[in-house]
């Protein structure tokens, strides 16, 4: 019991450590690079005190570290947190395990209030891994087991006071051998942990449309379905849009497919102009898919529109026959991607 007692306060109350992390200022940046240790929280508000940096200066930190003090990669997050600065892993540096954790508090400020700042460029290395106590052969198994518990607690404690951060994705990275590391890189990943991916991404495979098609079903599938993907397959009956014109064809027909007066009234408007009303979606780009969905069973809708744009991918499921309104849904820029494709 002593045992336990003493690492949870080795994790609660710091020790002094020679070897730190260091901090340094390039341009508009804050860099933190090498091993995250004890006191470094403190020296990093010391740091910001001493350059006279405070939350209404647009500092972005930038990390490159293996990781270190677990606790203490969770109060420099909360610094971030707190000071609305916001986080990047560049892509030649590496930010692993408690840097990880510290790198989950990026915060953007606003004018009125805050909102999600964790940035990644294609090809950083973001890795999480699970926690081990102790090297000690003399600590118990449901010792270990205890203070396991305890830790992960922390951390999710921790992740429940950032924003935009899925608990499921997190406890899955933190699920990982504490002897490996799991490098963030997947749609999934990205998604659930709130990061904004910036760089170029990989050429878009050539099934996008059922990628996104099939996100989107799942989103809207029963609850006692399983999977949908036998809704929306390779096999799927679709049709290829290559302009504005198609594209407001087939969207009068299966929105008003047996109302001749408004079907009249929506030709009369221009393609761009009936397209924007109905759609919102702005400069699509060509080509356009338009899959059939199996209906059934709780699912009522019979095509899905795959539209990708400048800065999203868009779906719209449309129901023939109905005066439901067109369901329409962005899926960002990785909605071209399988959930857990590997984008580097």
């Amino acid at each position: 019991m002593i045992k336990i007692n003493f690492l949870i306060l080795f994790l609660i109350f710091p020790i002094l450590n020679a070897f730190a992390a260091s901090f340094r200022i390039v341009g508009n940046e804050i860099l933190i690079y090498g091993s995250i240790e004890s006191d470094d929280a403190s020296r990093f508000e010391s740091f910001l005190n001493n350059n006279r940096i405070d939350e209404f200066q647009n500092y972005l930190i930038s990390f490159n570290s293996n990781g270190g003090n677990l606790y203490e990669g969770m109060l420099i997050g909360n610094i971030l947190r707190e000071k609305g600065f916001e986080s990047i892993v560049k892509e030649t540096n590496v930010c692993y395990s408690a840097c990880a954790i510290a790198f989950l508090g990026g915060t953007k400020k606003y004018v009125t209030n805050t909102g999600i700042g964790r940035n990644l460029e294609v090809g950083g290395k973001l890795g999480f891994h699970g926690y081990s106590v102790s090297n000690d052969s003399v600590i118990l198994f449901n010792e270990a087991i205890q203070i396991s518990r305890i830790m992960n607690a922390m951390i999710l404690q921790y992740a429940l006071e950032m924003e935009g951060i899925d608990i499921k994705i997190l406890l899955e990275l933190l699920s990982v051998n504490p002897s490996s590391i799991k490098i963030v890189k997947t749609p999934k990943e990205i998604l659930g942990l709130g990061i904004k991916l910036i760089g170029t991404l990989p050429q878009t495979p050539q099934s996008w449309a059922n990628i996104a098609c099939t996100r989107e079903v799942e989103l809207r599938k029963p609850q006692t379905e399983s999977t949908p993907t036998w809704r929306i397959n390779k096999d799927s009956n679709s049709q290829t849009i290559y302009s504005l014109n198609q594209f407001h064809i087939y969207l009068i027909n299966d929105i008003f497919p047996n109302d001749d007066q408004v079907r009249e009234i929506m030709n009369e408007l221009t393609s761009s102009d009936f397209i924007d009303i109905m759609t919102g979606i702005y400069s699509p780009k060509f080509p356009i898919k338009r899959i059939a969905i199996q209906r059934g069973a709780g699912m009522y809708y019979d095509y899905c529109y795959a539209i990708q744009t400048s800065y999203s991918t868009y779906t719209i499921l449309v129901e023939i026959s109905s005066n439901r309104k067109p369901l329409i849904n962005s899926h960002g820029k990785l909605g071209v991607f399988a959930d857990n494709a590997t984008l580097w």
